[in-house]
């Protein structure tokens, strides 16, 4: 069960993927889904040797809550679209851009975006 959820996460993590921009955080998911497993397991039984499904998938409904409000966070910071055009040029300017002036004319047709 644990695997067949960390290849479920995995697949959200790459480029494009849900979790791309909580890459951090939820490359461990699935070892924080079993760490809140194993809590969940001894809460219900202080002698428990092993963690039951039933424990496990409470504990990735936990994980996947925390998920979810790290991506609302980060998306609550993400900058507007127009802070990210503006940061692209900057960009474009510093690294791309030879000259010490350049006319908007120039920023539209030879510009980043």
């Amino acid at each position: 069960m644990w695997t067949n959820y960390a290849d479920a996460v995995e697949s959200r993590l790459g480029k494009d993927g849900k979790f791309e921009s909580i890459l951090a955080f939820a490359n461990k998911l699935s070892e924080h889904a079993a760490r809140i497993a194993g809590v969940l397991t001894l809460i219900e039984e202080p002698s428990a040797l092993a963690i039951n499904s039933e424990a496990f998938g409470r504990a990735t409904i936990i994980a996947e809550y925390f998920a979810g409000e790290a991506l609302r966070l980060f998306d609550a910071r993400m900058a507007s679209p127009g802070i990210r055009l503006a940061d692209a040029l900057l960009t474009w300017l510093h690294n791309k851009w030879p000259e010490p002036f350049i006319g908007l004319k120039v920023i539209y047709q030879r510009g980043p975006i």
